[in-house]
């Protein structure tokens, strides 16, 4: 969300963060430099235990969703990741990897065949018609990947909220028929293909898809929330797109009641329950955030609102997502392909991109010859503790000076999905 003035006392010290202060150590075996430990890096405990006074929400006591208003750079070569887990588990099978191939074909002659009646087309309303045959598909083929399985092309989300971003991902393959600055969108919200207004994050996703001649529809979707609110409509979203024939995309899933951290493992979502035009944007895993504050005070006396959910690093997200990181993969598998992530999680971002920094994944990925597109919105004045605020801030810049070493770049974005 956009940041704001802070309008907050600055809050109690709520949580002791461990320092590990590891110094790089370079060792030579072999001509091979490896890299032990770099820098410093927090831990990503949850801000603090949940009190007496505390709310904590599972999946059954939450208010049912259907009520809810809703420059060249420096060249680092990677030998390994020291968080590499090699499971096979996550390689597609032979019928899957044969069904995605068919599935990407069949959508590039349906969008032949759409681009043709774009052309004669004096309107929208029958392009809408069109893209609603994509929904006359089988429910969900056995033989389609289910689940995070490994792809050479992928959209990593998180922070999903109501699955926004992945609708602007399918629309991206349906850019260039705007007529009057209008075109066909595919409605998370209603789960089927609308007229809607013309977005610049559909075309930067079609502009990132294009940087290894690809369209959206060669990439897997993986989105990543933490809020309980949105697990069904999400749920049922992701079965929406898998069972479109031919599908807009070679896989998706949706990582629910998963929020991104600097580690792995269960932990708490704070939640913001005021901002419900926003479909609650404010929620995060530090428990200063302003929202989740604002929440808290308008709670009458009963505490921060938090939810049980599943802490999961990029670092791990890249191992089971892609392709190049299978024990299996061929040399043609590790190079070649494009990971585009797009972050943004109320303040969790800094834990989030100083444990990948320090895994070295990112760089590794980059130095097999992928493209990797970073896209992270920081926030800080919404941290309204500057104990917790402090300490991440000092390290953004390192960070990032880390990553633009092997060739690894962030941009921002905006918070406002228009």
């Amino acid at each position: 969300m956009p940041e704001t003035l802070n309008t907050l006392e600055d809050l109690p010290f709520l949580t002791k963060t461990i320092l590990l202060d590891f110094r790089a150590t370079p060792v030579l075996v072999a001509g091979t430099v490896l890299v032990l430990a770099i820098n410093s890096i927090p831990s990503s405990a949850p801000s603090k235990s949940v009190g007496e006074g505390d709310t904590v929400l599972s999946r059954e006591t939450l208010i049912d969703p259907a009520t809810v208003i809703k420059k060249e750079t420096k060249t680092v070569k990677v030998e390994s990741s020291r968080y590499t887990k090699s499971d096979p588990t996550y390689d597609m099978s032979e019928s899957e990897l044969e069904e995605a191939e068919d599935n990407t074909n069949l959508f590039s002659k349906w969008f032949s065949e759409y681009d043709t009646k774009c052309s004669a087309s004096q309107g929208t309303d029958d392009m809408v018609s069109f893209a609603k045959t994509l929904k006359d598909g089988d429910e969900s083929s056995a033989e389609s990947a289910r689940g995070v399985k490994r792809c050479k092309n992928v959209f990593l989300d998180f922070g999903s909220n109501i699955g926004d971003s992945m609708g602007k991902f399918i629309d991206a393959n349906l850019l260039g028929c705007e007529k009057n600055n209008e075109g066909v969108r595919y409605d998370v919200t209603d789960r089927d293909f609308v007229v809607g207004k013309y977005n610049k994050i559909s075309t930067s996703f079609s502009n990132a898809a294009k940087v290894n001649g690809l369209a959206p529809n060669h990439f897997c979707l993986y989105g990543v929330e933490g809020n309980p609110a949105f697990t069904d409509r999400l749920k049922k979203m992701e079965d929406d797109i898998m069972s479109m024939s031919p599908r807009p995309v070679k896989n998706i899933h949706m990582l629910t009641e998963h929020v991104g951290m600097g580690v792995d493992g269960p932990t708490k979502l704070y939640l913001d329950t005021v901002n419900v035009k926003e479909n609650f944007w404010g929620s995060s895993v530090l428990q200063s955030h302003q929202d989740v504050q604002k929440s808290a005070a308008e709670n009458k006396g009963d505490g921060v609102t938090a939810a049980d959910v599943e802490g999961i690093t990029l670092t791990t997200l890249m191992d089971k997502g892609l392709l190049a990181f299978s024990p299996n993969a061929t040399p043609e598998d590790k190079e070649g392909g494009t990971l585009i992530v797009k972050i943004d999680i109320e303040g969790g971002e800094y834990d989030l991109m100083s444990e990948v920094a320090e895994s070295l994944k990112l760089c590794e990925y980059k130095a097999m010859g992928n493209e990797v597109i970073l896209i992270v919105e920081y926030h800080f004045m919404s941290i309204t503790d500057v104990k917790e605020r402090r300490p991440r801030l000092q390290k953004k810049d390192a960070v990032k000076a880390k990553l633009a070493d092997c060739g690894v770049e962030m941009t921002g974005m905006s918070a406002m999905w228009n």
